[in-house]
């Protein structure tokens, strides 16, 4: 974007600029562009006879003005949103923090949990291992899996 005192030199010695071709050469910008700044961001431009398309004129001086209305908006905004940040950052990492410890406190209980229900299944296989070996597994036609029935009651 332009910056006062840095004018291009075949708009330096017109106060007026007259046409978007003029006011975007002088803002160092497209045209389309700066017909999106006046109306998004209300670039100061005057349409002579009140007419709403076609021709525009601006002066140097209020573009100049606009130019610094700007860039003072756009550097409040950054350090809003870097205060906002900094204010709103704060609580929200201190809460993440305290999750994190009770996530971990939580993984150890049930990692101790896991490790005693493991030992818990392994003294009960190890108990039934001798009785399963004293039984056998017949299926109806006496082939594979089926009905558990003890070695002795056949």
């Amino acid at each position: 974007m332009h910056t006062p005192g840095n004018n291009p030199p075949q708009a330096e010695h017109r106060e007026i600029l007259s046409g978007w071709k003029d006011i975007a050469n002088y803002l160092h910008r497209g045209v389309r562009t700066v017909q999106r700044y006046e109306q998004e961001l209300k670039l100061p431009v005057r349409r002579p006879a009140a007419k709403s398309g076609g021709s525009v004129l601006a002066t140097r001086n209020d573009l100049d003005a606009w130019v610094r209305a700007i860039e003072r908006q756009n550097t409040l905004q950054s350090q809003k949103k870097g205060a906002i940040a900094t204010t709103t950052e704060g609580p929200k990492l201190k809460m993440t923090m305290e999750r994190m410890k009770y996530l971990c406190e939580q993984l150890k209980r049930t990692t101790a949990e896991f490790g005693d229900s493991r030992e818990k299944l392994c003294n009960t296989v190890q108990l039934l291992c001798p009785a399963v070996t004293k039984m056998r597994i017949v299926r109806s036609d006496g082939w594979g899996w089926g009905d558990v029935a003890r070695a002795d009651a056949t």
